[in-house]
């Protein structure tokens, strides 16, 4: 009974998704631009921030059960990455041309603030997103618990005990905002 709730309540979002995406005459870069802009402004410049952009939509897709899947992600050496994501984000050019994107769902609004009040202390922290990345890459395979911890680990090697720490701790509360 729960699955088709679920079944039916993803249904539900992506067509407000496909509905506000036509509205608008928008495609799915034009979405993610807006969304980036949502979110924060992001530059193509510097290696940490395309790294933040990927990290953050790949949380977002995963962790936010309504979110459409948009792109297929991979484990790489900087965790999760998708090339069709990366050929998107190069196609957007300037997000700054594109608006943020509004959702009539005043509960989905605030999903995505509090998620934004959560990461962008952590924009310019390559290694928490790469680990936060990977940790959740590694529950979404199916990892829980202390194998979580171990294969983590093993992963991303040559992290500090305090970094592995502040990603399990921002995971979960990434959790929280999104169940």
């Amino acid at each position: 009974m729960r699955n088709n709730v679920e079944i039916s309540n993803i249904k539900v979002f992506i067509s407000k998704i496909i509905n506000i995406l036509r509205r608008k005459g928008m495609d799915r870069k034009e979405f993610i631009a807006g969304l980036l802009n949502r979110i924060g402004v992001f530059t193509k410049k510097t290696f940490n921030e395309r790294l933040a952009t990927q990290k953050i939509i790949f949380i977002l897709q995963t962790k936010m059960k309504d979110f459409p899947t948009l792109y297929n992600f991979n484990l790489y050496i900087s965790g999760p990455y998708s090339r069709k994501f990366t050929s998107d984000f190069y196609a957007i050019g300037d997000t700054s041309k594109y608006g943020k994107i509004e959702f009539n769902d005043q509960i989905l609004n605030q999903k995505i603030e509090d998620f934004v009040t959560l990461i962008k202390p952590y924009i310019s922290n390559r290694a928490i997103l790469e680990l936060l990345g990977t940790l959740i890459y590694l529950e979404k395979i199916g990892y829980t618990g202390d194998e979580l911890k171990e294969k983590l680990q093993v992963v991303k090697s040559g992290f500090d005990e305090k970094q592995y720490a502040e990603a399990f701790v921002l995971a979960e509360n990434i959790n929280k905002v999104f169940t």
